[in-house]
C-alpha cells in the first residue's frame, strides 16, 4: 500500500500540474458538467417525490388506490369524480379490495382568533377504518371508531393533526378526551396524529362520517380509497369492478347510467394529468442540459487535447512511461469528473429549498424534498463516463506518440487535428441546437404564463376583493338565519368608508365555476340540444361589484331562491337565440338528469365572464347563466368586495376576519385575496414551470457558448501556422477574424436551425400546456434562436482576434 501511494503521489502532482497547464478549459469543462449534474439531480429530485414515488403508507405503501365513478362520454378528469357512500359500500361488499374507505373535503372553524376572526383549517371528514387502511397510527390518544360515525354537523369526536397541536394547544397532551369548539359544536378531542401526517394534502383536523337514512345515495362527495389485496394488481381489480356497476345498475339504472367505475393509482387522482406533463418537460430539459454539459465536456476536453499531446510526445521522448501518461490523463479526467460532482451537488441543495419557497401553495405533506442520491450518482456516472473516455482516448494517443509526429501536427494541424476539429464542430453543432430547442420552447412557455396573467376576465379587476366565509354554529341551522347574517355581513361591508360595492356569489371569478346545468329553448335534456352552461347565484350589487354593466335589460330582483328569473351571459345568449337581444325570451334548464326541468325568463344580458380558472376552461364554464341568490343558502359563501381605489384593497384584506366575525358571530373569513393576487396564484404553476425551462434554455445557452469559444480556440491553435502563411501572404487581420467568425456563425446557424424544428414539434405535442400562444407562433422561437446565435457568435470575438494578432514569422518560425 506504502508503494502505491508513492507511486501515485508524483502521477498525482502530474496530473495537477495538467490541470493548471490549461485553466480555462479545465474551469469550463468542470462548471459546465456541474450546472447539467445540478440541474438534473434537482429536477429528478422533485420529480421524484411528487410524481414518481409512492406515498409512503408504510406497510401497505403501493397498495393503496383510488376508486372513481367516471363518465364514460366526458374526458377524463381525476378533480372531478368520487363515489356516493352507496357505490362506495357495493365496491367494498364485492370482496375486490382488502378495505375501501372514504374521505370528504371540509374546513373548519375553531373558536377565535387575535385579531377577532375564526381560525379556519383545512380537514376532512373520514369513515372510521381510513387510518386504518392507509396504515396510520394517532401518536396520542386512539383511532376512529365504528361507533364514532356521524352525518355531517352531528360528529361527537375528532382528530388533530400534530402541528394544529402543537401550535394552537401548545402542544398539551391532556388536550386528548377534552373539548374543543369546532365549527359552533362542542366535540372530543380523541386523538393526535404523528408529526408530519396531513392526509392526503394539508389536512390539520379529521372527524368520523356515517351516513344517515337522509343522506343522498347519488351524491358522489366521496373520495375513496381502496386497499388491493396481497400480490392483486390494478389491472386485475379494475378488471373485476365491471361486476360491481352491475349490481349497482339493477338497484338504480339511472344513477350509473354512462358511467363505469376505475381504480387510479392514489398520486394519478391527487395531482392529475397536467402534473405528469410538467414533471415530463422539466425532466426532458434537465436531462437535454445534461447532455449540452457532457457535449461541451468532451469539446473542452479534445481542445486540451492538442497540449496534452504534444508535451505526452515529448515527455515519452525523453523516457516517461506509457503506464505513467495513461495515468496521469485519466487523473486528470477523474479530477474535473469530481469538482464538477462537487459543484453539481452544492447547486442541488441549493436550488431545492429555492423551488419550495419559490411555489405560491406548500407541497403535500407527503413530498418532502430532498437530493436525490440515485440521480445524483446517474448524473455524475454520466459525466465522469463522458471525462475518463476523453481522458482514455488522450491517453492512448499520448502513450503511442511520435515525437516528430506530433510537433508536426500541432504546428500544422494535420489529419489528427483536422478529426478533432470535425468531432468538435458535431458536438458544438448538436450543443447548439439543443440550446435553441430549450430556449425556443421555454419562451413560448414564458409568454404562455405572462398571457394568464394579462388575458381579459370580463370583469374590472383593480380594486376587487374575493375572500370564502363558513357560517358555523347552530343558530345559522335554518336557511333563512343563514340568508340574514349574509346581508347583515353585505350591509357590514358597504358601511366601510373605503368599499363601494359588495356581494355574495356562488363562485369566485377566475378561481371556480358554479354547478353545472342544461339550458335550451324548449327542452334542457342533451338529447334535445341543450347548451352546457354554468349556474351562477349572485346578490343585486354583484354586477356593480363586477364593474360591468350589463349590455340590456335589468338585473332580477331579490327574493327566494328561485329561478323564475335569470341573467345569460352575451356568449351563452348568442348560443341559444343567435343573438344578445334575449330579454323577454325563456329558457329551459335543469341541473340533473333525474330533476324537473325548469322554465325562467330572461330579465338581462351580462358581459361574459371568466369563472374558471385561465386554460382550465369547460364548454359549461363558457356559458354562465345567474340566478338571484335567494334564501336556499349553504353555510360556505364567496364575497366579494369592490374598494373605492385600489390602494384600500390590502387593509380592507387585513380587517376581513373581524369584519366577518362582527356581522357574523361564529363565522370565519378564509381565502381572502385581492384579484389580482388570485390570479397570479391560480396560474403559478405554468409560469414557475415555463421559468424553470427558461432557465435550462439559458444555462444550455451559456454552456453552448463556452462550448464553441472552446472549439474556436483549438481552431486558431490548431492552425496557427496556416493562419500564419495566410498573414505572410498578404491576408488582412480583418479577414482572418472573419474566417474565424465565420466559422461560429456556420456552426450557430446549422444547430439554430435543427434546434428550430425540434421546438416546433415539441411545442406541437406540449400545446396543452400553453395559453393564448400556438405552436405555430415563431415569434419567440425566432427571437430566442437570434440572440442565442448572436450571443454563441460573440463567443468567437476573443479566438478572432487571437487570430488576427499571429505573428507570421514566429509562426512560420515554429514549423
Amino acid at each position: 500500500m506504502r508503494r502505491f501511494v508513492q507511486a501515485l503521489v508524483p502521477i498525482a502532482a502530474a496530473a495537477l500540474r495538467g490541470f493548471r497547464a490549461s485553466p480555462g478549459l479545465s474551469a469550463l469543462a468542470v462548471i459546465t458538467l456541474a450546472l447539467g449534474i445540478g440541474a438534473t439531480t434537482t429536477i429528478y429530485s422533485i420529480t421524484e417525490v411528487i410524481l414518481l414515488r409512492p406515498v409512503d403508507f408504510g406497510a401497505h405503501t403501493g397498495r393503496v388506490v383510488s376508486v372513481n365513478a367516471i363518465p364514460r362520454d366526458k374526458p377524463l378528469d381525476l378533480e372531478d369524480q368520487g363515489l356516493s357512500f352507496r357505490e362506495l359500500e357495493a365496491v367494498r361488499e364485492s370482496g375486490i379490495f382488502s378495505g375501501v374507505e372514504g374521505f370528504a373535503f371540509r374546513s373548519f372553524n375553531i373558536d377565535a382568533t387575535e385579531d377577532g376572526g375564526g381560525y379556519r383549517v383545512r380537514g376532512g371528514s373520514v369513515t372510521p377504518g381510513l387510518f386504518r387502511l392507509i396504515g396510520a397510527t394517532p401518536a396520542l390518544g386512539r383511532d376512529f371508531s365504528a361507533a364514532d360515525g356521524a352525518d355531517f354537523g352531528f360528529e361527537q369526536v375528532a382528530i388533530l393533526a400534530h402541528e394544529l397541536w402543537a401550535t394552537r394547544f401548545g402542544a398539551d397532551p391532556g388536550l386528548v378526551g377534552r373539548t374543543i369548539a369546532l365549527n359552533g359544536r362542542s366535540l372530543v378531542v380523541v386523538g393526535v396524529m404523528p408529526p408530519g401526517f396531513a392526509f392526503p394534502f394539508r389536512q390539520q383536523l379529521w372527524v368520523p362520517y356515517a351516513p344517515t337514512q337522509a343522506t343522498d345515495g347519488r351524491a358522489r362527495f366521496l373520495m375513496t380509497l381502496a386497499l388491493l389485496r396481497e400480490s392483486a394488481s390494478l389491472e386485475a381489480a379494475n378488471a373485476d369492478l365491471p361486476r360491481v356497476l352491475e349490481r349497482l345498475r339493477a338497484l338504480d339504472p339511472p344513477a350509473v347510467e354512462g358511467f363505469e367505475l376505475l381504480a387510479f393509482d392514489f398520486k394519478a387522482l391527487l395531482l392529475g394529468p397536467s402534473a405528469r406533463a410538467w414533471a415530463a418537460l422539466l425532466l426532458l430539459g434537465a436531462a437535454l442540459v445534461l447532455v449540452v454539459a457532457c457535449a461541451n465536456l468532451a469539446s473542452a476536453l479534445l481542445a486540451r487535447s492538442l497540449d496534452s499531446r504534444r508535451s505526452a510526445a515529448v515527455r515519452s521522448a525523453l523516457g516517461a512511461s506509457r503506464r505513467r501518461l495513461v495515468a496521469e490523463s485519466l487523473l486528470e479526467s477523474a479530477l474535473i469528473a469530481g469538482l464538477a460532482g462537487l459543484a453539481g451537488f452544492a447547486i442541488s441543495r441549493l436550488a431545492l429549498p429555492a423551488f419550495v419557497n419559490a411555489m405560491t401553495e406548500p407541497l403535500p405533506y407527503w413530498a418532502v424534498l430532498a437530493t436525490d442520491l440515485r440521480a445524483f450518482g446517474v448524473s455524475l456516472a454520466l459525466g465522469g463516463v463522458t471525462a475518463l473516455a476523453l481522458g482514455l482516448l488522450t491517453a492512448h494517443r499520448a502513450s503511442a506518440a511520435d515525437l516528430s509526429r506530433d510537433l508536426r501536427e500541432g504546428s500544422r494541424g494535420a489529419s489528427g487535428a483536422r478529426g478533432t476539429r470535425r468531432v468538435q464542430s458535431i458536438l458544438v453543432t448538436a450543443q447548439v441546437a439543443v440550446s435553441v430547442a430549450l430556449f425556443a420552447l421555454s419562451g413560448l412557455l414564458v409568454r404562455s404564463g405572462d398571457r394568464l396573467l394579462t388575458a381579459p376576465s370580463g370583469l374590472r379587476e383593480e380594486g376587487v376583493l374575493s375572500f370564502r366565509g363558513y357560517i358555523a354554529g347552530d343558530a345559522y341551522d335554518a336557511p333563512d338565519a343563514r340568508a340574514a347574517a349574509i346581508a347583515r355581513l353585505v350591509s357590514r361591508l358597504e358601511s366601510e368608508p373605503g368599499v363601494a360595492r359588495a356581494a355574495v356569489t356562488s363562485a369566485i371569478p377566475t378561481d371556480d365555476s358554479g354547478d353545472e346545468v342544461h339550458v335550451g329553448l324548449r327542452s334542457a335534456r342533451t338529447e334535445d340540444g341543450a347548451t352546457a352552461a354554468t349556474l351562477i347565484r349572485v346578490s343585486s350589487g354583484a354586477f356593480e361589484v363586477f364593474g360591468q354593466p350589463l349590455r340590456s335589460g335589468v338585473v332580477f330582483k331579490e327574493g327566494p331562491a328561485g329561478l323564475s328569473e335569470v341573467v345569460l351571459s352575451e356568449r351563452l345568449a348568442r348560443r341559444l337565440f343567435g343573438t344578445s337581444s334575449s330579454v323577454g325570451r325563456s329558457v329551459v334548464f335543469r341541473a340533473d338528469e333525474d330533476e324537473d326541468e325548469s322554465t325562467a325568463t330572461v330579465v338581462g344580458v351580462a358581459p361574459d365572464i371568466q369563472w374558471e380558472e385561465f386554460g382550465e376552461s369547460t364548454p359549461a364554464s363558457e356559458n354562465a347563466i345567474y340566478a338571484p341568490w335567494g334564501d336556499n343558502v349553504g353555510r360556505g359563501v364567496s364575497v366579494l368586495a369592490r374598494a373605492r381605489t385600489a390602494s384600500l384593497v390590502a387593509d380592507l384584506g387585513r380587517r376581513m376576519p373581524r369584519f366577518v366575525k362582527e356581522a357574523i358571530p361564529g363565522a370565519s373569513a378564509y381565502d381572502v385575496r385581492s384579484m389580482t393576487e388570485l390570479r397570479e396564484f391560480t396560474t403559478w404553476e405554468q409560469r414557475l414551470f415555463g421559468r424553470i425551462l427558461a432557465g435550462f434554455g439559458f444555462a444550455a445557452l451559456m454552456m453552448a457558448a463556452m462550448g464553441l469559444y472552446g472549439q474556436l480556440r483549438y481552431f486558431v491553435a490548431s492552425r496557427k501556422t496556416e493562419i500564419g502563411v495566410r498573414l505572410a501572404l498578404g491576408a488582412t487581420p480583418e479577414s482572418v477574424a472573419r474566417l474565424v467568425i465565420a466559422r461560429a456563425a456556420a456552426l450557430s446557424l446549422g444547430g439554430s436551425a435543427v434546434g428550430l424544428l425540434v421546438a416546433y414539434a415539441l411545442a406541437r405535442v406540449l400545446s396543452g400546456l400553453l395559453f393564448g400562444v400556438s405552436a405555430h407562433d415563431a415569434v419567440g422561437p425566432a427571437a430566442g434562436s437570434a440572440a442565442l446565435v448572436f450571443l454563441i457568435v460573440a463567443a468567437s470575438a476573443l479566438p478572432a482576434w487571437r487570430a488576427s494578432r499571429v505573428d507570421p514569422v514566429e509562426a512560420l518560425r515554429s514549423e
